[in-house]
């Protein structure tokens, strides 16, 4: 039992310090050395516990799906029997809470190091956790369009909203430039209802478009 529990101590160990040496150097440079040497573990233990380097990558990106998932569900903790505006909002907050997440830093450095550096290894992962957020966020603004809605328009809003919330991630700077926007992004809260309220001002006014070109 006692070296079942010290087995379990030295993965999680190097999950973790795997998380940040991957997201601070990408995986090409990251060393198995540098995280087993973190993680006080022997200079075998990744080969040992994760079968391999990549494995232990896939094992690191899974890990960051899955933390941000448990802080941040897509639903944003809102009951499904909610109504889609509040529905919409409680998404837009997860969204952009994860984007903002500060104790997240090694999983949003994950994701830029796949953008700018791509491996191919943990592709299916990402692609399988975008396509479950999309697909909340596209359940919302079709119940909130109608069935009869375009499935461009649809995409159109999905773009918008996420465009919002990207924009909205940053900020306000530490220094240097600051957007004119800036001054405006210091309480999340305010953020959050702003852009859902924006939102459905827009989705109204499609909708409306839309029943006129009907009549």
């Amino acid at each position: 039992m006692t070296k079942r529990k010290d087995g379990e101590d030295t993965e999680r160990r190097i999950l973790e310090e795997a998380c940040r040496v991957f997201g601070e150097h990408g995986y090409r440079d990251a060393t198995t050395a540098e995280i087993c040497a973190a993680a006080h573990a022997n200079a075998a233990a990744v080969n040992y516990h994760f079968g391999s380097k990549e494995l232990l990558y896939r094992a690191v990106c899974a890990h960051a799906i899955q933390q941000m998932d448990e802080l941040y569900p897509p639903d944003g903790h809102v009951p499904p029997e909610a109504p889609p505006e509040e529905r919409l909002r409680g998404h837009i907050r997860a969204v952009l809470l994860r984007m903002r997440a500060s104790g997240a830093a090694y999983y949003h450095r994950l994701r830029m190091m796949e953008m700018f550096q791509p491996t191919g290894i943990a592709d299916d992962l990402w692609a399988a956790w975008f396509r479950k957020h999309g697909e909340a966020t596209h359940t919302i603004l079709r119940e909130l369009f109608g069935p009869r809605a375009p499935e461009y328009l649809i995409r159109q809003c999905q773009m918008s909203i996420m465009s919002q919330c990207f924009i909205a991630s940053y900020g306000v700077p530490a220094g240097g430039f600051q957007p004119p926007w800036s001054q405006d992004l210091e309480d999340t809260e305010s953020v959050i209802d702003h852009i859902a309220e924006f939102s459905m001002g827009g989705i109204r006014a499609r909708r409306a478009s839309l029943s006129a070109a009907k009549v």
